[in-house]
């Protein structure tokens, strides 16, 4: 992976995962170069991260003046790539901060959701936002319908530990529906408008939301519930085999990025930082303290669940993956032992994407995950 910042691997994972959600590298490079120096202090240098927020954020401001101004001139599609670009950088630079507790963080997490919402509706996109009910409130979600007539194949997408919908979408944007598959991208509990605007953090009985996501699409006449999929990533490496082992309306899964055990990811991705992530760990799961939250990570384990996998599973992993060693892939894989088929997509360092969720270069995945799933759904069409 091109690392940016040479000692500093989460602010290098963030830059590379700008530009790999269509960022252009003349923007991030003009971001990044001012703050090399204050990449040496670590993740949870308070300076350092107030000096990353302003970077991206003013780059955000840039975007959304010359989106403005595309638009006032009758450029609605060149508005709309500003825009989407906009709300890229508005939030990566908000990761920075927490958005529950800082008000700019906040401030600048809500112009990037105004952001990204402008951006689809002068592009035109085909993206639907809708609200998936969840216990007392709500889940925010983007439906992303697939080409053609009669109802479609959906899969239900959910992030990591701290992602946000509006990102899966640009890195995917609609691809699955020119393959005929509608998506789901749901901000679950502990990511993007669930913690920041709802409080509702973390959990590892994610399986409430993955019910609530298929109960949702139910609903809806363009949905062919015999044919629904999940796919998560990154933590979802353990999200999506569990929604996958307890809800049987799952017809395949798709893990980006193996965990197997959040424990130990923990404690491996800690030593690699140079920090322990605490301001990151306190926003995604409310604000407990470490051992709190150490305590809910325990919790989030495969062990014992994925022999209850019933359905196809693939799982993607690079083999330079610095957060989660590839054994975690082969052991997800090799412990879902009554899925009626198992697929295992290592991408290597010669080929490219060999990085974490391929963060080095993304569409090797992406390109995998849509065709991979049209072709199993075709599949099931046909039997």
């Amino acid at each position: 992976m091109f690392q940016y910042f040479s000692t500093n691997y989460w602010w290098s994972l963030m830059a590379m995962g700008a530009l790999q959600t269509g960022g252009e590298i003349s923007e991030i490079d003009e971001i990044c170069r001012p703050l090399e120096t204050l990449s040496r202090r670590g993740v949870e240098d308070h300076g350092a991260n107030e000096e990353w927020f302003a970077a991206w954020t003013k780059m955000g401001h840039r975007l959304e003046r010359l989106a403005k101004a595309d638009a006032e001139a009758g450029f609605p599609l060149g508005a709309a790539r500003k825009h989407y670009r906009a709300a890229l950088y508005f939030s990566v630079g908000e990761f920075a901060l927490d958005a529950r507790v800082v008000a700019r963080g906040r401030e600048a997490y809500v112009r990037g959701l105004e952001n990204f919402r402008r951006a689809v509706e002068l592009s035109g996109d085909p993206v639907e936002l809708v609200e998936i009910p969840y216990e007392d409130t709500t889940l925010d979600a983007l439906f992303i319908r697939a080409e053609g007539d009669g109802p479609a194949p959906c899969v239900i997408h959910f992030g990591g530990a701290d992602s946000v919908k509006e990102h899966l979408y640009l890195r995917y944007k609609n691809e699955f529906s020119k393959r005929g598959v509608s998506l789901l991208i749901v901000d679950h509990p502990g990511v993007g408008t669930a913690i920041r605007l709802k409080g509702l953090p973390t959990r590892a009985d994610i399986e409430v939301a993955g019910t609530a996501s298929a109960d949702y699409l139910a609903t809806r006449s363009d949905v062919d519930m015999e044919r629904l999929g999940i796919c998560a990533m990154s933590q979802g490496g353990y999200y999506a085999p569990r929604i996958a082992a307890l809800e049987k309306r799952m017809k395949l899964c798709v893990v980006w990025g193996a965990i197997w055990d959040m424990e130990t990811i923990v404690n491996e991705y800690n030593s690699i930082t140079r920090g322990k992530l605490k301001p990151k760990q306190h926003r995604t799961f409310g604000g407990l303290e470490p051992e709190e939250v150490m305590e809910r990570i325990k919790q989030m384990t495969l062990e014992g669940l994925a022999d209850k996998i019933e359905c196809p599973i693939l799982v993607i992993h690079g083999e330079n993956d610095q957060q989660a060693p590839l054994w975690r892939a082969r052991k997800t894989c090799d412990e879902a032992i009554n899925a009626p088929r198992r697929d295992l997509k290592v991408f290597t360092v010669e080929d490219g994407g060999a990085e974490h969720c391929q963060v080095d270069i993304m569409t090797m995945a992406t390109d995998y995950i849509v065709d991979w799933t049209a072709q199993r759904f075709r599949e099931m069409e046909a039997a």
